[in-house]
């Protein structure tokens, strides 16, 4: 019975030394603040995206194989906040397909644009929802539809700049 009563007594001890501190953890006032779908662009994004915005005039994006998602839109955001034209051409695959959807953008008719669904990078899961989201994000209801029904798997789909027109793509003159 002493035992017990040592083991009661030692318990309740522990308990009054450690239930004030998980109490007063507990009533902390929490604030929620949604986080941004994606961080705020840098200001260095298109470059390590490999794109280069000139000074002036349109900005030319050509024979652009893709890399990071994440990059590739804030890119796009910082596009978009210069109001410049943007001029799509050579092969454009994967994650550069997303400037399409840019109000100012057009393809170049002899363009190649792979598109399909981004993979996780560490998982290779497809984020189907996610790159279709991208997608949904500009001015291009069409491009954003034909992307989720037809594009938006693992295969890439293969299509020139001149079938675009199709999807509210302006097919734009050849820059050199």
């Amino acid at each position: 019975m002493k035992y017990v009563s040592k083991f009661s007594a030692t318990l309740l001890l522990i308990c009054a030394a450690v239930l004030p501190t998980i109490a007063s953890a507990i009533m902390v006032p929490v604030t929620i603040v949604e986080a941004p779908r994606y961080p705020a662009p840098t200001g260095n994004e298109c470059e390590r995206a490999g794109i280069t915005i000139p000074a002036t005039g349109p900005i030319v994006v050509r024979n652009n194989y893709g890399g990071s998602t994440l990059l590739m839109v804030q890119c796009r955001d910082i596009i978009l906040s210069l109001g410049r034209p943007v001029v799509l051409g050579g092969n454009i695959w994967s994650s550069p397909t997303f400037l399409l959807t840019l109000p100012n953008s057009c393809a170049e008719s002899d363009a190649v644009f792979a598109f399909h669904a981004s993979r996780h990078k560490l998982t290779g899961r497809l984020q189907a929802r996610n790159t279709a989201g991208i997608f949904d994000m500009g001015s291009r209801r069409r491009l954003a539809q034909n992307f989720a029904d037809n594009w938006n798997n693992r295969e890439f789909t293969f299509v020139k700049g001149s079938e675009l027109a199709q999807f509210d793509v302006p097919v734009c003159a050849h820059h050199g």
